[in-house]
């Protein structure tokens, strides 16, 4: 999976906050980093997550983020689900916290039989991680840090499971080894200074594809007033993690591969630089679209059931 950067934050509060927001925005923007939605898309859950919060669970959500702190334990000033929704990737940007990058995804293999003891090694992906912080989240009697950190893992992880690429792999570090022109540009602008990384698949499903379509839509704001209906959230809300991590398995084995403009052979590596356009992209946009709507109901859901409760 992808290899986070460093990140530094300035000195202040406000320095702080300012400069870590600008660093994350160059990141996402300019950078070969990819994270599951990104920045915006991580945002998003969260805050379609929020509109269907009951009263008891935005109590609860609120006394856990206040005094939210960064990754590198500074005041945040984060309040929001929709705020903090990338802690996760910010903390394992730091050089102590690396390798929790691996609770970030299920590597399910496309081809062949999967087998959980293969991609889960020791509970080391991203279903397991959800389980372990949501028994932390339900127990009252666990230090608030550390049911503030869970809260903020579940926001994350439930949307990085929506990603397709977050719950398959093809031997390709989910998608990152693949190489794609985007309506027919390889990289991005150049910036003075600054070497811009190719393309590949994961950068498509993480922002290409979902900006794209966010803004043909009529941008963020427009986008999240646009919710699914009740009868379409409860069938969304069926299921489990580990049900809703396979679902988003079928649609990389059913169609973010075999839809790629080329002969897609299962267990054969894709070494061309593929072509993605309006054909890729239209239907890749609506699964897009689908997913992240889903990733905020059923984060909804999920922190509903841990804690709703009085």
């Amino acid at each position: 999976m992808p290899v986070d950067p460093d990140r530094r934050f300035a000195h202040t509060p406000v320095g702080r906050r300012v400069f870590a927001a600008a660093l994350v925005c160059v990141l996402l923007c300019w950078s070969d980093v990819t994270f599951a939605w990104s920045a915006r898309g991580h945002s998003m859950v969260g805050d379609i997550a929020t509109r269907f919060l009951t009263p008891a669970t935005t109590l609860a959500v609120a006394d856990l983020l206040r005094d939210d702190l960064l990754a590198d334990g500074k005041p945040s000033g984060r309040a929001t689900l929709g705020q903090v929704a990338s802690w996760p990737d910010e903390l394992r940007a730091t050089p102590e916290q690396r390798a929790t990058g691996v609770y970030h995804y299920d590597d399910i293999p496309i081809c062949g039989v999967p087998d959980r003891k293969l991609y889960c090694p020791d509970g080391k992906c991203a279903t397991a991680w959800i389980a372990k912080q949501l028994a932390i989240l339900e127990d009252k009697s666990r230090p608030k840090l550390a049911r503030n950190e869970a809260l903020k893992w579940i926001t994350h992880l439930v949307g990085d499971l929506h990603q397709p690429l977050h719950a398959s792999d093809h031997d390709d570090k989910g998608g990152n080894d693949v190489k794609i022109m985007f309506f027919g540009k390889r990289a991005e602008d150049p910036v003075e200074g600054r070497t811009q990384s190719p393309y590949n698949l994961h950068t498509a499903w993480d922002r290409l594809i979902p900006y794209k379509m966010v803004d043909e839509r009529g941008g963020y704001d427009k986008f999240l007033a646009d919710l699914p209906s009740a009868a379409t959230r409860k069938a969304w809300e069926v299921g489990n993690i580990d049900a809703w991590a396979a679902e988003s398995f079928v649609l990389a084995r059913d169609f973010l591969y075999p839809a790629l403009p080329t002969n897609f052979v299962c267990d054969k590596a894709i070494t061309d630089v593929l072509p993605l356009g309006q054909d890729y992209d239209r239907p890749a946009s609506e699964i897009a679209a689908t997913q992240l709507r889903k990733a905020g109901v059923r984060l909804a859901k999920v922190l509903n059931d841990a804690l709703g409760a009085p």
